[in-house]
């Protein structure tokens, strides 16, 4: 669980330090790959509100961490009851995760099942080798 909590801590300052700069999913396709290795099963949820106005058009967000960023959607790591997020550094029980990341309730729905999550790293998530020491 430590490797976990240092490879929140270290992805977070980096993803913070360039205001996100980043492909949510693929970052979620990082945590689920260190979790894997930690022997964890885990499933990546979508962050997504439709509007009251129009049901096609997506609500807009604001991670409370990086100014100047709006989302639409986001995608997150889970494992059971948790949701490792590297912006908040830390693993957060799903129930508070999107009001300490966007100061608001917003539901999550699955979109890769723990079923299906060694293929989806395997087959599209580019984890750096451990070789390369990182």
């Amino acid at each position: 669980m430590n490797r976990i909590l240092e490879f929140l801590s270290r992805k977070g300052g980096e993803l913070i330090e360039n205001n996100y700069g980043a492909d949510c999913l693929d970052i979620a396709g990082e945590v689920a790959a260190a979790l894997l290795e930690e022997g964890a099963v885990p499933q990546i949820e979508k962050v997504m509100e439709f509007s009251e106005k129009r049901d096609e058009e997506l609500k807009p967000f604001k991670p409370s961490m990086l100014a100047n960023t709006i989302w639409r959607r986001h995608f997150v790591c889970c494992v059971e009851n948790m949701a490792y997020e590297p912006l908040l550094g830390k693993p957060v029980p799903k129930p508070e995760y999107c009001r300490q990341m966007f100061g608001e309730d917003i539901e999550t729905n699955v979109v890769v099942p723990k079923n299906g999550i060694k293929d989806y790293v395997k087959n599209f998530v580019k984890v750096k080798s451990k070789e390369d020491g990182k």
